[in-house]
């Protein structure tokens, strides 16, 4: 029996163009593409229907954060939990703006593989801005078991799907062009297992409840937390970024509900709502975290234990404070504090070049993610600065009272105390004391040009 994609698209089969558009006499004669079009011929029709496609400035806002989402990713040395979700989470946002756009455009045609796979990214995307929202408020370093509840819709949505992904593109390609002919029948889904148009609003309640879970996560942590941590710069703007970052995803999501609701009734084209929201967003956030790049590490400080009148249960609650899984708490801390202190007295190993975070997790016998979840939380800092900071207090305390520290060049001093670089340690210099290299080395008597 056929299925109702199948019987969906039968009506249209026949006006598919299965052969790609082809324009032998521009681009295609390139010798460098004619090359990788005859090594791949799957590239070459790839980049055939990437070059198809019209500049719009959802393609390189979708571009443009995709880079964001794996600088940060990948690039981003500290190994705690919250940056890497975020940026798991702009890389669903790339996709979305790139999928919204193919559907405003009208370009979808050139990727029919993709049709549908909104499903999964959609459904994930809300998901990963919650489990980031609450994994810094709850300064965590890794996930919660029950995590895996929430991470599991995404993939039973697209489940319902499969059948679909496998089928070949030119049954996709009619199914698309009826869609993209009327507006209203992309949001139908009858591709699906499921009933018409009953997977978008599972996915819309979806993610508009998480919202409201990530705004009452920030009210109870604003009102039951915050006053147990310390009050300073650092933790003011964390909080502010989260509340702007929810925000900013709660009107979005619901200005896409409202455009997906008018979208049920009309042919017309109303995505310009969501892909310009979308846009919108993504550009503030962005921006808000070049402005801010220390909100990355986290928030500053230890969370007091909950003090009660009764001894008993004081006990219980610290008892289970050092018993969660994935956090750090105060008790952990200062045992991780004393380590690290009493290992860098003894050893000094931030004077050895290319000392990393690595290193220091295997020397110490610290795992590397609750080490770099430690230095975020008990310093504010990467361990970059971290690691940067001890090297400029040697040069203070050791180096300029050396009897022949006045024959030392910057090169020299930098790289006695382990830096790689003389631009390195005129960096950490100007971040650690706010003075030049020679201001700094003049307040220790040492004349420099």
């Amino acid at each position: 029996m056929a299925s109702r994609y199948q019987r969906y698209a039968a009506g249209h089969i026949k006006t598919i163009v299965v052969a790609r558009r082809v324009n032998t006499g521009d681009w295609k004669s390139c010798s460098v593409i004619g090359k990788f079009e005859q090594s791949s011929p799957k590239f070459g029709v790839f980049l055939t229907e990437f070059m198809e496609l019209g500049f719009h400035y959802e393609y390189f806002v979708s571009l443009l954060t995709m880079v964001v989402a794996l600088v940060l990713f990948f690039a981003h040395r500290e190994r705690t939990l919250s940056p890497h979700i975020l940026a798991l989470f702009f890389l669903c946002v790339s996709y979305m703006v790139f999928f919204y756009a193919l559907v405003r455009y009208g370009d979808f045609i050139h990727f029919p593989h993709l049709w549908r796979t909104s499903v999964f990214v959609g459904t994930l995307n809300p998901v990963l801005a919650f489990i980031y929202v609450r994994s810094v408020l709850e300064q965590r370093y890794g996930f919660r078991r029950s995590d895996i509840l929430l991470l599991s819709l995404p993939f039973l949505l697209a489940l319902t799907f499969l059948d679909f992904y496998l089928q070949p593109a030119g049954l996709k390609e009619a199914v698309i062009r009826q869609a993209l002919a009327n507006k209203s029948l992309y949001l139908e889904e009858n591709e699906g297992l499921l009933p018409p148009r009953f997977s978008v609003v599972i996915r819309d309640f979806f993610a508009i409840s998480l919202v409201i879970a990530q705004g009452i996560l920030l009210y109870r942590w604003n009102k039951h937390t915050r006053p147990r941590l310390p009050e300073n710069a650092q933790n003011r703007s964390i909080f502010r970024w989260l509340v702007f970052f929810t925000g900013t995803i709660g009107l979005t999501f619901v200005l896409t509900t409202i455009q997906q609701f008018f979208q049920f009734f009309q042919a017309k084209d109303f995505y310009w709502v969501t892909s310009s929201t979308v846009m919108v967003a993504v550009i503030c956030a962005l921006v808000y975290l070049f402005i801010r790049p220390n909100i990355l590490y986290g928030l500053h400080g230890w969370v007091k234990p909950v003090v009660d009148d009764e001894q008993q249960g004081t006990s219980a609650i610290e008892t289970k404070q050092i018993s969660r899984k994935g956090v750090i708490n105060s008790t952990q801390g200062e045992k991780i504090q004393g380590i690290v202190n009493d290992y860098f007295r003894e050893k000094k190993p931030f004077l050895r070049q290319g000392y990393t975070i690595a290193n220091m997790s295997a020397e110490i016998d610290v795992p590397l993610h609750q080490l770099s979840a430690f230095i975020n939380q008990q310093y504010g800092q990467s361990f970059n600065e971290f690691i940067n900071g001890y090297r400029v207090q040697y040069v203070k305390d050791v180096l300029l009272k050396e009897p022949d520290a006045d024959q030392y060049t910057l090169e020299a001093i930098g790289k006695k105390a382990g830096f790689n670089s003389r631009s390195t340690f005129i960096s950490a210099v100007k971040k650690k004391t706010g003075l030049t290299p020679s201001a700094f080395l003049n307040k220790g008597e040492i004349k420099r040009e």
